[in-house]
């Protein structure tokens, strides 16, 4: 009885790693899951804006890279209680990650327009960590429907951001 229930537990977990928004990659590709977040806190309204999604890089390697990224980009206001209105958009963008001894710089093209710097990588493994404050020319600054809701774009929300790599399925 144990195995058939570990291996339907096993193809539930496949099933939804792949089931992300971006898409599965294909079979054997590694990638870099990369995620930033920024708030800013008004009252008791909360103001989000962030990115999450994939670089794909060689296998085991360190910096530079070079190529297309998919990522989501979000901007949402929310109370103590939940999300009261967001926006998000899936986009393809251009990326750039260099490093020197002190630092990754990760640069993320149109329609993103930002450049994000962390810790450097020891090993091609490593995930990296930093802070970011969300561009003014990121998508939804100026929607209507959520400045209806609360939304604040100044000042321009701050937060973290990550790189962690992934193993390929």
């Amino acid at each position: 009885m144990r195995a058939p229930l570990t291996l339907a537990i096993a193809a539930v977990l496949l099933l939804a790693m792949s089931c992300g928004t971006t898409g599965p990659q294909p079979h054997g590709r590694p990638i870099h899951l990369f995620r930033a977040d920024a708030l800013t806190i008004h009252d008791s309204l909360q103001s989000f804006c962030g990115i999450e999604g994939e670089l794909p890089v060689e296998r085991m390697s360190l910096p530079p890279w070079n190529g297309q990224g998919t990522v989501t980009l979000y901007r949402w206001v929310a109370t103590t209680h939940g999300v009261i209105a967001s926006r998000q958009i899936a986009v393809t963008v251009p990326f750039s990650v260099t490093e020197d001894s002190t630092a990754l710089v990760v640069t993320l093209g149109s329609p993103v327009d930002t450049t994000l710097t962390g810790s450097a990588l020891h090993a091609g493994l490593d995930p990296t960590d930093g802070t970011w404050t969300c561009p003014a020319t990121f998508p939804f600054r100026d929607d209507s429907m959520l400045q209806l809701h609360g939304y604040n774009p100044e000042p321009p929300p701050s937060g973290n951001w990550s790189l962690r790599w992934m193993n390929p399925l």
